[in-house]
């Protein structure tokens, strides 16, 4: 028996002839399988990603709240260290420009075109970044702008920017420790007992002091 065509769909580009009605029941099924398996995928990277973004703002807020800085001024440091030596000069000459040409006051400019002068200055500059990578956290491997010859320079740089970034670390958990941890109540200091005669005799006579002092002293009188 010939599978009945649908009468009321055009057919799909690239198909031979309209679809028949089995035909659009099983695309149907097989589409909306694939729609409800990806809607599921989806729904978890969302909630993934959610769950991440929070975790973010998070810690913008404990910057904020610690070091009263705003999200968009340590996203300003934050890419600032991203970039090297002459990327964050180029970078903050064009500011500092810009400032001045809106007529807002800026201190001393920076040279746009500063470059390596010598074999020193490239040295230091591939030292300078590779401790910026350091400071970052990158992978100790230089990039390919770096030259061989300066590689040495940049991977000892790479090395003191992870020693300082561990040691910031470990001085930074040390202080958020110390925020966590109460504040030790101060002890109050005793007060001075006044002296009570009558309290301190009865005390003695209590544990027989006075009984012995008597029975001492006419020891005393009967040898005398």
């Amino acid at each position: 028996m010939a599978k009945q065509r649908s009468t009321d769909a055009p057919a799909p580009e690239g198909h031979n002839g309209a679809l028949t009605d089995d035909e659009r029941s099983d695309l149907i099924a097989y589409y909306g399988d694939k729609i409800r398996r990806q809607n599921r995928v989806a729904a978890e990277a969302k909630a993934a990603y959610d769950s991440e973004r929070d975790e973010l703002k998070s810690l913008f807020a404990k910057v904020k709240g610690d070091l009263l800085i705003t999200r968009k001024d340590f996203e300003a440091v934050l890419l600032a260290g991203d970039m090297t030596e002459a990327e964050f000069r180029h970078a903050e000459a064009k500011r500092a420009n810009l400032f001045k040409l809106a007529g807002l006051p800026v201190g001393e400019q920076i040279d746009m075109f500063a470059h390596a002068a010598d074999t020193a200055d490239e040295q230091a500059m591939a030292y300078e970044n590779g401790r910026r990578a350091g400071l970052r956290g990158d992978d100790p491997k230089a990039p390919d702008s770096v030259s061989p010859v300066l590689v040495p320079n940049w991977e000892h740089g790479w090395s003191d920017g992870q020693k300082e970034l561990g040691e910031r670390l470990i001085r930074a958990a040390a202080v958020i420790e110390a925020r966590k941890a109460p504040a030790e109540p101060e002890a109050e200091p005793e007060a001075e007992e006044e002296f009570d005669p009558d309290s301190e005799a009865r005390k003695l006579r209590r544990a027989g002091f006075l009984e012995r002092a008597e029975a001492d002293a006419e020891a005393e009188l009967e040898d005398a």
